[in-house]
C-alpha cells in the first residue's frame, strides 16, 4: 500500500478503511522488529497500533469531511451554512411563537419584566417584554415571546401559570393559540434551496422569477407557471400569454416586486392574491400571483409484523412517509405507488426523513411487510362523508365532499365511527358528490358526517397546490 492517508484526484476526495489503516501499520511493525512479532488485539504492541490506526482513521474522516463542506450537496451544518452564501442565499434561523395575553389585577398595578408558563406541565416560559399598568377595567392585552425558539405550540387558555408574582397582579390567560415559530431550517431543507436559488441568475425569464422568489426572507417554496398559447388554460386557468406564481410564505409586497422587477414587461400575471407596486417613476404596476394551498394529507397502511419490528420501526415509517410528501413539488399530482418505497424505508425520503443510512434502514423494512392488495390508501381534503345525517348500517348510497376523487371499481377504505375501517368497491358515482358501494355499512356500526374516506388510487394537485403531511400520527398504521 503506497498511502494511509486521504487522495484526492479528478473523482474527488478518497478515505482508507480503517483496516486497511492497521494491517499497513502492522506490516511496518513486523518489517522493523520481525516476521514473528505477536502483536495480536490483545497484546499491548497490537493495542498500541490500534490506537495510532483509529488516530490517522480519524484524520482521514475529518479530511474527507472538510473537503466535503464545500460541496453543497455533502455538507452539513455550519459548512453548509458558509458554503450556501455563494448562491446568495443564508440559513434560515428559528423564530420565536408569540401569543396575546389577558391580564388581570387591580388598577395602576405595574408588571415589568414578566414571565408566565403553561398549566400542561410543559415547562414553556412567555415573557412579556414591555411595562404593563392594569386600566380602570382590569384587564389589558399584551403580547408575550416565548423564551424557547422554534414551533412552541399554546393552544387557548393554555397560559396561566404567573411565573413573576406582583402584587395586584392576579390572572393571566390566553383566549387564542399561540402563533407558532419556525423551528431553524434543516440541512435538507437547506440544501434543496440551494438547489433552487442557482436559477436566480438563469437564462430564462421564468427560471429567474422562481429564483429570485426563493431568495426572499422567508419564502420556503415557490414555483411558476406560464400559458403561452392564445388560449386560457382548460386544466389551470391561467389566462392567455399570462404567467402563475405560487408562493409558500413571503412578504407579499416583496413578492410582488420581485415578480415585477424579473418578469418581461408587458406579460399579465395571474393569481389570487392582488399587489400593486410602483417602479421608480411612480407607474403602478398591478400584480397577482397565488399563495401556496396546502393539501394536507393522510395515510393509511395495514401491515403484518414480524420478529424485530418495534415501536421505533413504526416511527420510522410515520417520518419516511412524512418526509416523501413533505418533498414534493408545488402541483406535483400524488401517485400512490410511488408511496410504497418510502412506506418501506427505502430512498432518498426514508433517509432524510429518519436520519439513518439505508444501510441502517435495510434491515428494519424486513421486520414487516405491507399487505396486499390494498394496504396502502390515501385520503386528501374533499375525501370527506357528507351529508345532513349519519349513514347506519346497510346504507349503500354515499355522499362525499368531492366525487371526482374517485373512479368507479375503486377499493376505498371508510372509517367507522369507532375508529376502525371497513373495505368496499365503488359501484357507481352518480354526480359530483354521491356514489354508490358494495357492500354496505357493517352491521351495527355507522359511518359519520366528516369521516375519512381512503383511495387506494392518486389523486390529481392543482398547479397552485401541494400536498403535504403536517403530523406524523396522520400517517396512520394497522399492525398485525
Amino acid at each position: 500500500m503506497s498511502t494511509i492517508v486521504v487522495t484526492i484526484d479528478e473523482t474527488g476526495i478518497t478515505a482508507v478503511p480503517f483496516t486497511d489503516v492497521l494491517a499497513y501499520l502492522q506490516q511496518s511493525y513486523r518489517t522493523i522488529y520481525g516476521s514473528d512479532i505477536v502483536i495480536d488485539a490483545d497484546t499491548q504492541d497490537g493495542q498500541w497500533l490500534g490506537v495510532i490506526a483509529d488516530c490517522l482513521n480519524d484524520m482521514n474522516n475529518s479530511a474527507v469531511a472538510a473537503f466535503n463542506s464545500f460541496i453543497p450537496s455533502f455538507a452539513v451544518g455550519a459548512g453548509l451554512s458558509s458554503i450556501v452564501k455563494i448562491n446568495g442565499i443564508a440559513r434560515r434561523i428559528a423564530t420565536a411563537s408569540l401569543v396575546t395575553l389577558t391580564l388581570g389585577g387591580t388598577e395602576g398595578t405595574t408588571i415589568v419584566n414578566a414571565s408566565v408558563g403553561d398549566n400542561l406541565s410543559l415547562g414553556t416560559v412567555w415573557f412579556i417584554a414591555q411595562t404593563v399598568t392594569i386600566p380602570p377595567e382590569g384587564v389589558i392585552d399584551v403580547l408575550a415571546v416565548c423564551t424557547t425558539l422554534g414551533a412552541v405550540v399554546a393552544a387557548p387558555n393554555t397560559i396561566t401559570n404567573i411565573l413573576t408574582p406582583t402584587p395586584g397582579w392576579q390572572t393571566v390567560t390566553n383566549a387564542q393559540a399561540a402563533v407558532v415559530g419556525a423551528p431553524i431550517e434543516t440541512d435538507a431543507q437547506l440544501r434543496r434551496r440551494q438547489t433552487k436559488s442557482t436559477a436566480i441568475p438563469a437564462e430564462t425569464v421564468l427560471a429567474s422569477i422562481q429564483g429570485n422568489l426563493l431568495a426572499l426572507p422567508n419564502v420556503t417554496r415557490a414555483k411558476v407557471f406560464q400559458n403561452d398559447t392564445v388560449l386560457t388554460d382548460p386544466v389551470t386557468a391561467i389566462p392567455a400569454r399570462s404567467i402563475a406564481c405560487v408562493v409558500e410564505g413571503g412578504d407579499p409586497a416583496q413578492i410582488a416586486a420581485v415578480i415585477a422587477d424579473t418578469k418581461a414587461p408587458g406579460v399579465p400575471t395571474y393569481g389570487n392574491t392582488s399587489v400593486t407596486v410602483y417602479d421608480k417613476t411612480g407607474t403602478p404596476n398591478h400584480i397577482e400571483y397565488w399563495q401556496l394551498s396546502s393539501i394536507e394529507i393522510k395515510v393509511l397502511i395495514w401491515l403484518t409484523a414480524v420478529v424485530g419490528y418495534t415501536s421505533a420501526v413504526a416511527t420510522y415509517i410515520q417520518l419516511a412517509v412524512a418526509e416523501y410528501f413533505n418533498e414534493l413539488e408545488i402541483g406535483q399530482s400524488v401517485l400512490l405507488g410511488d408511496v410504497y418505497s418510502p412506506a418501506n424505508l427505502d430512498g432518498d425520503a426514508a433517509m432524510t426523513g429518519t436520519g439513518l443510512l439505508q444501510a441502517q434502514l435495510d434491515p428494519l423494512g424486513q421486520t414487516y411487510s405491507i399487505d396486499a392488495p390494498y394496504g396502502l390508501a390515501l385520503y386528501r381534503p374533499g375525501m370527506d362523508i357528507a351529508g345532513g345525517a349519519n349513514y347506519p348500517e346497510g346504507t349503500t348510497n354515499i355522499l362525499v365532499g368531492y366525487s371526482g376523487y374517485f373512479t368507479v371499481n375503486e377499493v376505498v377504505w371508510f372509517t367507522l365511527d369507532n375508529n376502525t375501517y371497513f373495505q368496499a368497491v365503488i359501484t357507481s358515482i352518480i354526480d359530483s358528490n354521491r356514489m354508490t358501494i358494495s357492500p354496505g355499512v357493517p352491521s351495527g356500526r355507522t359511518l359519520n358526517i366528516g369521516s375519512s374516506v381512503y383511495g387506494v388510487g392518486g389523486f390529481l394537485v392543482h398547479f397552485q397546490e401541494a400536498a403535504v403531511v403536517n403530523n406524523v400520527a396522520d400517517v396512520i398504521l394497522n399492525t398485525h
